[in-house]
Parts: structure tokens; C-alpha cells; sequence
């Protein structure tokens, strides 16, 4: 089955199909097979298609713009080697298991409710990898980089490789098989575990340049020795019983029904002043 690409003439000019001045029919079906062969396997510019085609983008090697399969609900494979310049958009689709080997994205992974069960060891992304609702992902590859930010939400992480490298923010949030994170772990932005119900632990020296939201981890009984957090520090609704006295907090620290200022934390371990807390608002 061929997959029709019904576009306007903006869309035929970004793709090379048409100039200005030139007359295009706007509901003109393109193949796509037509097209990838027309271009040698390169598009230039962006590209979203509906298709129910199993195996719709054969033969594609290179697309400088954004490849958008958010209406591809049957679509079971991508190319190897594939280069992206913009954005990766796939939701929606419970056939697609796994992402090509040689993948090459300059902009934003932005996958949803899909059931991958790995992600390529030589993936590379340029900016955000946004994963929401991948209920077979376990875990990260090892010495898996992310330029930008990481989230994988409402997923089934239960580890991450100690080499991970993210620039910017991490979200992990309602991971609920996740136990534990990489002992070496620093986060250049905020660190979202809110909901995390199964993890037990955070790393000693944990570094976050940004919040640091704790918010549902149920399991997690104590803060660990050295927890440095630039701005807020969120753990309500945690059982938290220990709380050592060489963590630095720059910003607020809301812990279960009381709220206090960051800059107070040393003093909170040896004596409590009402005058340091005040009640959570909910």
C-alpha cells in the first residue's frame, strides 16, 4: 500500500515540488514513493503523513525539517541510519516496537504511548527527548547523552545507566517501578520524581542546579548526606525520618506539613523555631 501525501502549495514549495508563480493543485495526492525517489531519499523541510501503511518511509535517508508520524497508527519501522534535522513525533501507535540503529535527530525525540522495549545504543538527539506512556521501556542505553532535557513520564523505568549525561532538566515523573538513580548523577536544570511511589534512595552528593521535586515518593525515608539543591526542595506527601545536617537547599523546602526557608536548613536539625516554619498551603 502506497501512502498519499495530500499537501498545499506552501507544503509543495518546502518540498521542492513546486516554485513560485506555479500553478499546484492543493488536492493533488503525491505518492510518497514517488516523492522519496523523486528526491533521492533526502527531503528538505518538514514532512507529516496519515497512512496506514506498515513500512510507509522505505527508502527515506535524510529530512532536514520535521518528520511528524503522529497519524502513522500502523507504522512499524523506520530506516536505519536515518537523519532527522528536526523533530521525531510518533504517538498513538502500539506496533511501532523500536527505534532504528544509525538514528540522528538534531531536535526533540517526542514520543507517546508507544511500546518500545529499547532505544538504539548509538541514538543521537540534538536537543529534548520527550517520552510519555512507553510501557515496555526499563532503562536508558549506556552512555546514553541528552544536549537538552530528559522526561520519561507515566513509564516503566525501573533503572538508569550510572553514564547517563543530561543538560538540562530531568522528569521522571510516576515511574513507579524505579528504585534508585546513578550515583553519579548531576542535574543541570530541575529533577522531577514526583510519584516515583517504589524508589528508596537518591545518590549521596546528589547536585541539582535547579528544584528538586519529591513530591508522592512514598518509599523514601531520608535525604542523602551532601544533597545540594540550587533553588526549591519538594517532599511532601514522603515519609522523610532523616535529614542530615550538611544539605544545602538555595531556595524553599516544603516538607510534610511544614514549610521552611532554604537558607534555615542547617539550623532546623538541632532546633525548630516557629518562626522558621509556617504551614503547607495546599
Amino acid at each position: 500500500m502506497d501512502s498519499k501525501l495530500y499537501i498545499d502549495k506552501d507544503q509543495a514549495i518546502e518540498l521542492g515540488l513546486c516554485k513560485e508563480g506555479q500553478v499546484w493543485d492543493e488536492g493533488e495526492a503525491l505518492s510518497l514513493k514517488q516523492l522519496l525517489r523523486k528526491r533521492d531519499g533526502k527531503i528538505q523541510g518538514n514532512l507529516r503523513i496519515s497512512t496506514k501503511s506498515k513500512n510507509p518511509l522505505a527508502g527515506l535517508k535524510e529530512i532536514t525539517g520535521d518528520l511528524d508520524l503522529r497519524d502513522c497508527k500502523m507504522i512499524e519501522s523506520l530506516p536505519d541510519g536515518l537523519k532527522i534535522g528536526g523533530n521525531l513525533i510518533m504517538q498513538d501507535n502500539r506496533a511501532f516496537k523500536s527505534l532504528p540503529s544509525g538514528l540522528q535527530i538534531g531536535g526533540d525525540l517526542v514520543l507517546t504511548k508507544l511500546d518500545l522495549n529499547r532505544l538504539p545504543k548509538d541514538l543521537r538527539v540534538g536537543r529534548n527527548v520527550m517520552l510519555t506512556q512507553i510501557s515496555s521501556l526499563n532503562t536508558l542505553p549506556d552512555d546514553f547523552e541528552v544536549a537538552g532535557s530528559l522526561w520519561v513520564n507515566y513509564s516503566d523505568l525501573i533503572k538508569l545507566p550510572e553514564s547517563l549525561k543530561v543538560g538540562g532538566r530531568i522528569g521522571l515523573t510516576h515511574n513507579t517501578m524505579l528504585a534508585s538513580l546513578p550515583q553519579n548523577l548531576k542535574v543541570n536544570g530541575d529533577l522531577n520524581l514526583y510519584g516515583c511511589k517504589d524508589l528508596k534512595s537518591l545518590p549521596q552528593n546528589l547536585e541539582v542546579k535547579g528544584n528538586l521535586t519529591l513530591e508522592g515518593c512514598s518509599s523514601l525515608k531520608s535525604l542523602p548526606s551532601g544533597l545540594c539543591v540550587g533553588k526549591d526542595l519538594d517532599a511532601s506527601n514522603v515519609n522523610i525520618r532523616d535529614i542530615p545536617k550538611n544539605i544545602r537547599v538555595g531556595g524553599r523546602i516544603k516538607l510534610p506539613a511544614l514549610t521552611c526557608n532554604g537558607s534555615l536548613l542547617a539550623k532546623i536539625i538541632d532546633s525548630l523555631s516557629e518562626s522558621d516554619l509556617q504551614p503547607v498551603k495546599d
